[in-house]
């Protein structure tokens, strides 16, 4: 095919012959440039230097706004200038890759640092070349000293029923009640310890909201709290989470006046009780006022369970359904009224849970759950009825607890009966549907039998719930961890430590015979008061076996636990059942070697009912006393 030259062509075809070597090579040169960011017109006298290796003649790192340390959300930035043009460097701040911006031998790279960034001087590193593709040395340190810090200020605190373990706490910055991108989150320890990572732009004050999970668990005890659609509120300002202050969350709403010390006044808290920071399980809080505190947080609890449990009950009956979490949600609505118009609150009066009934009632209409059928009433009202009565009798309970029961950690027993009294609540309402399916038009239920599943009404039969679960057998035991083998040390003030030199399997035993053989026929709980002297953290774990080494099985470890800080703190590890096995050696562990961990007042509760924990004497099974060598060996 020919082309035809157009006379536009043909007039400038001379200037072209004489000047088209030069305009190629300046188009290849604006095509480099182009390619690595360049085409600026203020390139330095070294931008065309491209023979030998390229070099950083300056790398500098700071703050966007001049500080020289920072926390998540700041933005930090990578200053370079090279020795001639380069193409867009890998620029890695605090190990992470930021991204550059420039052209020629002058580039920045910033990135904005987060919760999961390494805390202490910030790192930096500058991988380059040159625009003919020579690679330059790799630069891993700023070149004039320059240098960013990076911290991150926590806001810690503790979610409290009893500790609740294993639950999600995170900081709502924009106060729409869900999890957000961006905003804090921390799963709570056995303590209910969470620690959100603070950030240049949350709020001056925000809630701290709780929710459970499906593994989230009372730690002291065990009760499960999954399914359950819990959800504690608190404020950034306090430490604690706790069922008080998600009531107190809740009165701001309802009234704007309500203070936390007009709700520690209408709950018959002691004097000067701080229900934004108290936490009755914190090493050193007075025994009675913790008691006290905790009394009230176990009632609360207990109210938010069986109605919420209720209002998905009658929900079923008017034909519709309420999720955990609004039924959770609008029980907790219901007993906020209650209490901010009570002077003296006391769920355990029945004249009160009456009047909390009726603002139930308000609560369901309020989620669009009618029951203005008069059938449909008369079920509501029979379910609600039988979780009054449950309410003022499991709540009862925990008035029988004393202050010795609280240090002891005897409270298991009855704060597991209303998980139990919440199924029986449930119990009763599909109990109750069905008997209106074989009799549709009934306005009278008194002829509905409901003791086949509803025992939790009547002081008698808490009582009875309390007693099997193990709750009048003194089932708290002592356990004395008191000789060290195959390495390990107990030193002064009960300082035991797992040295790098010690056998793997060296550990701790319990000489305290008098409680073998341990038969678990119900969950339980070790709880211990323990600190890391040293400020760091240590792993804690307890191993049962049928006899000492070797003739061991079955056997079972529990889950461990960390230790942390100098200041001593009650921590408490989750025993499952065991079913008939019978235990003759309890071993403690330590997972963490080097670290010296004081650990005191280790006891064994809630092994569930008689028979749950035989004392009767610490012999083998041949009548011969357990532990009289002095050597251990174990294969775990």
């Amino acid at each position: 095919m020919r082309y035809h030259t157009s006379t536009f062509i043909g007039f400038f075809g001379g200037a072209w012959q004489a000047t088209r070597l030069s305009t190629v090579s300046l188009l290849v040169a604006s095509l480099f440039l182009a390619a690595c960011g360049g085409g600026s017109n203020d390139y330095s006298s070294t931008d065309n230097d491209v023979n030998g290796v390229p070099t950083l003649t300056s790398v500098s790192i700071f703050e966007d706004e001049g500080d020289a340390a920072v926390t998540v959300g700041d933005v930090v930035t990578v200053e370079i200038s090279a020795s001639e043009a380069i193409m867009a460097p890998t620029v890695m701040i605090g190990g992470s890759v930021a991204t550059p911006a420039g052209s020629g031998d002058s580039w920045t790279a910033s990135r904005a640092m987060t919760a999961d960034d390494t805390l202490g001087e910030i790192t930096v590193s500058v991988a380059f070349s040159d625009i003919g593709g020579t690679d330059g040395v790799t630069v891993m340190a700023t070149t004039d000293d320059t240098a960013v810090q990076f911290d991150i200020a926590y806001l810690e605190g503790n979610a409290i029923d009893g500790p609740f373990q294993f639950a999600k706490a995170f900081g709502d910055h924009n106060e729409n009640g869900l999890h957000d991108e961006g905003e804090p989150s921390d799963l709570t320890d056995a303590t209910g310890a969470y620690a959100l990572a603070d950030s240049v732009d949350a709020p001056a004050e925000y809630t701290v909201i709780v929710e459970m999970t499906a593994d989230t668990i009372d730690a002291i005890s065990g009760e499960s709290f999954a399914g359950t659609g819990v959800v504690l509120k608190g404020s950034s300002t306090g430490s604690v989470v706790t069922p008080l202050t998600t009531i107190l969350e809740a009165a701001k709403v309802v009234d704007p006046s309500f203070t936390a010390a007009d709700l520690a006044t209408a709950m018959g808290l002691p004097a000067g009780v701080d229900i934004a920071t108290f936490n009755p399980f914190a090493a050193g809080a007075d025994a009675a006022t913790a008691h006290a505190v905790e009394t009230v947080f176990q009632q609360v609890m207990t109210a938010t369970l069986l109605v919420a449990e209720a209002m998905q009950g009658v929900a079923a009956i008017a034909g519709a359904e309420l999720t955990p979490e609004q039924a959770s949600a609008a029980a907790v609505s219901a007993l906020t009224k209650m209490v901010v118009v009570t002077a003296d609150v006391n769920l355990a009066d029945a004249a009160q849970i009456g009047s909390l009934q009726v603002l139930v009632k308000a609560e369901l209409a309020l989620n669009s759950i009618v029951v203005d059928d008069a059938v449909d009433a008369a079920a509501a009202d029979f379910v609600l009825d039988a979780t009054s009565a449950t309410v003022t009798s499991v709540a009862a309970a925990f008035d029988t607890l004393t202050v010795d029961d609280f240090i002891a950690g005897d409270t298991s027993a009855v704060s597991i009966v209303k998980q139990e009294a919440a199924a029986e609540i449930a119990a009763v309402s599909a109990l109750t549907i069905a008997y209106l399916s074989d009799f549709p038009d009934a306005t009278d239920l008194t002829d509905l039998d409901t003791s086949d599943v509803l025992t939790l009404d009547t002081e008698e039969g808490v009582n009875d719930a309390v007693v099997d679960n193990g709750g009048d057998t003194g089932s708290a035991i002592s356990i004395e961890i008191t000789e060290a083998f195959n390495g390990t040390t107990i030193g002064e003030g009960s300082v035991y430590t797992f040295p790098a030199s010690a056998e793997s399997y060296a550990g701790f035993a319990n000489m305290n015979t008098a409680i073998y053989p341990i038969t678990l026929a119900e969950d339980g709980v070790i709880t211990f008061t323990g600190s890391v002297p040293s400020g760091a953290s240590a792993d804690v774990r307890f191993r049962f076996e049928a006899n000492p080494y070797p003739a061991t099985e079955p056997s079972f470890d529990t889950a461990a636990v960390t230790v942390t800080g100098t200041e001593s703190a009650t921590y408490s590890i989750a025993v499952p059942a065991q079913g008939a096995n019978t235990f003759n050696s309890l071993i403690m562990y330590l997972n963490t070697r080097g670290e010296g961990v004081v650990i005191t007042d280790i006891t064994l509760s809630g092994t569930g009912g008689t028979g749950g924990v035989d004392t009767g004497g610490g012999t083998d099974p041949d009548g011969d006393s357990l532990y009289t060598e002095t050597v251990y060996v174990r294969l775990n």
